[in-house]
C-alpha cells in the first residue's frame, strides 16, 4: 500500500496592514493536502528551530526606505548558519511598486538566507498592492514550492 509522506512547511511572517497575512492565507489554501503547514508571526519565534521543517517560508512587507517589517526584524537579525544552513527556504512579501525600493525586504531576506547557507528553492514572490489581485501568481509560486 502506498502512503503519502507529509511535507512540513513553516511560514514565518510579519504583517502590519493585513496584506502579508492575506498572502499567508492564500498560500495555505493553495497547498495540497500532503502538506502540513504552520504559520506564525515572526515576533512569536522566541527560539529558532527549523529542524522538523522541510521548507521554511519567510514573509515580510517592505516599509519606509526599504525596511523589513518591524516584527520580522529580530528574526532577520538572528538568522545564522546554525539555523538555516542547508534548509530549503523561499521568501515572499508585499509592497507598492510606486516606491523605488519595491519589496526590498524580499531581497534582504534572500541575501541573508543565502549568505548563511540556506537553499533558496524559488525566486522571491513580490506582491504589488492588494494580494487578491495577484492570486494566480501566488498559486503558481506555491505550486513550484511543493514540486
Amino acid at each position: 500500500m502506498f502512503t503519502h509522506t507529509l511535507m512540513n512547511i513553516l511560514i514565518l511572517f510579519g504583517s502590519t496592514t493585513g496584506n502579508t497575512q492575506m498572502v499567508v492565507d492564500m498560500i495555505e489554501s493553495a497547498l495540497p493536502d500532503t502538506v502540513n503547514v504552520e504559520a506564525h508571526p515572526g515576533s512569536d519565534m522566541d527560539v529558532i528551530d527549523f529542524s522538523d521543517q522541510d521548507i521554511v517560508l519567510f514573509g515580510s512587507s517592505t516599509w519606509g526606505n526599504g525596511d523589513i517589517q518591524e516584527s520580522m526584524q529580530d528574526l532577520y537579525d538572528d538568522l545564522s548558519p546554525e539555523y538555516v544552513d542547508g534548509k530549503k527556504v523561499a521568501v515572499f512579501g508585499c509592497g507598492d511598486s510606486a516606491f523605488p525600493l519595491f519589496c526590498k525586504a524580499v531581497d534582504l531576506f534572500e541575501a541573508k538566507l543565502k549568505e548563511n547557507g540556506a537553499d533558496i528553492i524559488q525566486d522571491g514572490l513580490k506582491v504589488d498592492g492588494m494580494p487578491v489581485d495577484s492570486q494566480d501568481e501566488i498559486e503558481a509560486w506555491v505550486s513550484t514550492i511543493v514540486e
